[in-house]
């Protein structure tokens, strides 16, 4: 492989080589005069309260939203349009940088974590199990990488992790279970 004009960066813990690519059909972007931070920090906070929905309701929300702060109907119907192409470009490199760190490591174990209304609420839950795996990761070297989400029946937080556990750094003991559940007939 010819690495010779690759893009070459350090994502914090590992140098990664990207080989040159020539992409004849770029998309150039246009520049545009009137988009400041305000305004792009604005449609984030009100693209976070409109989060759940289908994309066109999102827009028309949004278009809404906005269109008092631009001359032409046009102008702000473009400024949503950047903004939507800006997030969507955003979730992908973020989706493109986990999955290279993802495969330079390691996992021993797929885990999934789940509370106890008696013993946490949503935001103890988060923030005990994000101290938790923080600690573990410093003092004991484990490595993990994860994703919340919400349950599709009860719509119950719960967090997915792939985890690394060098030798001999598995806090307290390992029980593994194989047991059948007659209800849903599943181990």
């Amino acid at each position: 492989m010819n690495l010779i004009g690759a893009k070459v960066y350090y994502d914090g813990s590992h140098w990664i080589a990207i080989p040159h690519t020539e992409r004849p059909f770029k998309r150039k972007r246009k520049k545009r005069k009137t988009d400041k931070a305000e305004t792009v920090e604005q449609f984030e906070t009100v693209f976070n309260k409109t989060a759940k929905g289908k994309k066109a309701k999102k827009k028309e929300k949004l278009l809404k939203e906005f269109a008092p702060l631009f001359k032409s109907e046009a102008e702000a119907s473009e400024f949503v349009e950047t903004q939507f192409e800006r997030l969507n470009r955003n979730r992908i490199e973020r989706y493109k940088r986990l999955k290279r760190k993802a495969y330079l490591q390691q996992w021993h174990y797929f885990c999934t974590f789940t509370y106890s209304d008696e013993m946490h609420t949503e935001e103890t839950f988060r923030k005990q199990l994000m101290n938790c795996l923080y600690h573990l990761a410093s003092r004991k070297g484990w490595r993990y990488i994860g994703a919340w989400e919400r349950g599709d029946k009860t719509e119950r937080l719960h967090f997915h992790a792939l985890i690394y556990i060098p030798p001999n750094a598995m806090v307290g003991e390992f029980e593994e279970h194989n047991d059948f559940n007659f209800k849903t007939h599943n181990r």
